[in-house]
């Protein structure tokens, strides 16, 4: 009796595809710190205002908070990076798609938010809940990028 016949293990990702996949994870860890940076930074600008020289109308020119932008700006080319990495190493169809989501999320969406915040607080309100999805959407995709098989 001969035994079934079995399919070939599925061979893992190889030459530049595992290398991009392998920058991929390290820039998507990068991201994820930079988050986590972007919102202490945040609260420094914020809570170091101690309403001096607080107008409503002009969060925008409040110098406490350009370290916070500073990063933000960062983290806009990490995604286009992660968006290039991922672009090339191809691991499959839902790290491409939310790969897009997190830099469209994190190049238009949060820019949008940050200046509707200025005239509305609302928009503030979602400045910063876009920034969770997109931390939360940045750990999936850490994640998932790391079970990704490469030969």
């Amino acid at each position: 009796m001969t035994a079934p016949a079995t399919a070939p293990p599925p061979s893992g990702l190889t030459g530049a595809r595992s290398k991009a996949l392998l920058v991929y994870i390290g820039l998507t860890g990068l991201f994820i710190l930079g988050i986590w940076v972007a919102f202490a930074l945040a609260g420094s600008g914020v809570f170091g205002l101690n309403h001096h020289n607080l107008v409503a109308k002009h969060l925008d020119k409040q110098t406490g908070l350009d370290p916070h932008r500073a990063v933000g700006s960062i983290l806009g080319l990490v995604g286009l990076l992660m968006l290039i990495a991922v672009i090339v190493a191809r691991p499959g169809r839902n790290l491409v798609i939310g790969t897009v989501a997190v830099f469209l999320l994190a190049g238009i969406g949060q820019p949008l938010f940050a200046g509707i915040g200025e005239d509305h607080r609302w928009g503030g309100a979602l400045h910063v809940l876009n920034a969770g999805v997109i931390l939360v959407l940045a750990f999936w995709l850490h994640l998932t990028a790391r079970k990704v098989p490469r030969a």
